[in-house]
């Protein structure tokens, strides 16, 4: 079960290491509880909880990393083109790949 305050304490500490949360998919409750410091996020009611961040990149595309929300903490990362016509379908993809990981793990 995903709640607020470690999501809150998730976004504090990639914030803290410079990224943007830029994307959220939590359960509506969550969403509802975080309120206000989404402004400017993508936000998606879902029932599995994760948020994108992104950061700028030294050199080359911006690093996105996909963290899952829940327990045990888990995260991808990717390298992706926000210019790309197919940058909505890698992002589906990534995320289609972590409930795989999710799913596995919880059934091992």
């Amino acid at each position: 079960m995903i709640t607020a305050e470690p999501v809150r304490e998730t976004i504090k500490l990639y914030q803290k290491h410079g990224w943007v949360l830029r994307r959220i998919n939590a359960p509506s409750g969550v969403i509802n509880e975080l309120g206000e410091g989404l402004e400017g996020v993508l936000i998606s009611e879902s029932d599995f909880g994760c948020a994108w961040f992104s950061r700028p990149p030294a050199r080359g595309e911006i690093a996105w990393e996909l963290r899952y929300l829940g327990e045990p903490p888990y995260a991808l990362v990717e390298h992706i083109d926000e210019n790309s016509p197919e940058f909505g379908s890698q992002l589906r993809a990534v995320e289609g790949r972590l409930r795989e990981i999710i799913a596995a793990r919880r059934t091992a």
